[in-house]
């Protein structure tokens, strides 16, 4: 008896969970480009026109103003959500390809998505971004305080003091003059 759907059809024709699949990939690319975008946004955008906007009661630029006094907090955020959106991009990538090709699955999986990332989700939203970045960090600025509350620990411990010997070797070689 003959299979009714050819080889990498069948696989798609039985797996009941690729829509869902396909879902979270495009979701997670999409956080990925966004992220992406607003690092390099809140980066470049002009302060003094942000801060003049600010003392003029623009709420976004208000906004903005908050998350650019405290850099750490904002790009350690935007950097988590990256690297999770990545991490799930890459495994739905994964999963997805090995439904449809066994043997070959993680290579074409790897290969194309990495060519994805770097282009949709890195190289064009900060192009984008640099262009005119107040346009794109208006829209982030009430997003990113939400996502940091779901950051919370990841955002501590990446700003948590140096090791007492880090500081300790830097001051020593910026004593000698090696700095």
């Amino acid at each position: 008896m003959s299979d009714p759907f050819p080889w990498p059809l069948a696989a798609v024709a039985t797996n009941s969970a690729l829509p869902l699949q396909v879902t979270i990939l495009i979701v997670s690319l999409i956080a990925s480009a966004v992220s992406s975008a607003s690092e390099t946004a809140l980066t470049s955008v002009n302060r003094i026109r942000i801060k003049n906007l600010a003392e003029e009661g623009d709420g976004p630029s208000k906004q903005i103003e908050a998350l650019l006094a405290k850099p750490n907090v904002f790009l350690t955020t935007i950097l988590v959500v990256n690297n999770v959106a990545v991490i799930l991009a890459s495994s739905m990538a994964t999963v997805i390809a090995l439904d449809l090709l066994p043997q070959y699955g993680e290579v074409i999986a790897t290969t194309l998505l990495s060519l994805v990332v770097l282009i949709f989700c890195e190289v064009t939203p900060k192009n984008a971004a640099v262009q005119n970045p107040e346009r794109w960090a208006r829209p982030w600025c009430r997003s990113l305080p939400g996502c940091r509350g779901c950051c919370v620990p990841s955002s501590r411990c990446s700003m948590a003091s140096p090791p007492p010997f880090y500081g300790s070797s830097t001051s020593r070689c910026a004593a000698s003059g090696h700095l």
